[in-house]
């Protein structure tokens, strides 16, 4: 049986939300929603889940890169087979940025 590949999808922020990230990191950022996202995008691994239990608005986050700084949030549609990337962002400490965007946790 063959693999199901979700298409990935970026909302139009994303473009915006990368140029505050340095760009050597645009390419692991790609390669890890890549590799994260395109098969199994719903099932929860250590570094991937659901923004709350259960699921509301079907919101994941996955955490990745050098002590876990960068955080995509996301959501799968499982009809048609489709991963909507909706934020990149950078956490350090407290505190994330999206884009010119921060939020205090």
């Amino acid at each position: 049986m063959a693999k199901t590949i979700y298409s990935i999808i970026y909302a139009n922020d994303v473009q915006v939300h990368l140029k505050s990230i340095d760009k050597k990191y645009w390419k692991l950022i790609k390669d890890t929603i890549v590799q994260q996202l395109q098969h199994k995008p719903l099932v929860e691994s250590k570094n991937k889940k659901p923004l709350s239990k259960p699921p509301v608005d079907n919101i994941w986050e996955i955490r990745f890169g050098p002590n876990n700084i960068f955080r995509v949030f996301y959501k799968a549609d499982e009809l048609l087979f489709n991963v909507y990337i909706l934020a990149v962002g950078v956490k350090l400490n407290n505190k994330l940025r999206i884009g010119k965007k921060e939020i205090q946790l």
